[in-house]
């Protein structure tokens, strides 16, 4: 019992040096390459939120924007409307075959 456990420790510890031995390989596996200043990179700054600008201004006024609002909606409704009617036409041109005389 206890070689069996001693073995799976031996086991699972040269897996993971292995493991580890190809994580340093990696880089040249990919083609990817490592930074070469080990020079120390001071912390990141972020920008301060007071220096964001506004929101931009509307372009149009909203009785424009209403008036778009308007007139999409009302393409919409004649889009449907074109669409329902193709769908009568169809149903009422298509003409169901006879089924095929016995013998």
């Amino acid at each position: 019992m206890l070689a069996g456990g001693i073995m799976r420790i031996g086991v699972a510890g040269a897996a993971a040096a292995a493991c580890l031995a190809g994580c340093a390989a990696l880089p040249s596996w990919t083609g990817l390459r490592l930074p070469e200043s080990t020079e120390i990179v001071g912390p990141i700054t972020y920008p301060d939120l007071s220096e964001i600008p506004d929101r931009p201004p509307t372009l149009t006024a909203p009785e424009e924007r209403q008036e778009i609002v308007r007139s999409l909606l009302a393409d919409r409704a004649l889009t449907a409307q074109a669409a329902e009617s193709l769908r009568r036409e169809i149903e009422t041109s298509f003409v169901v075959p006879e089924p095929p005389a016995g013998p």
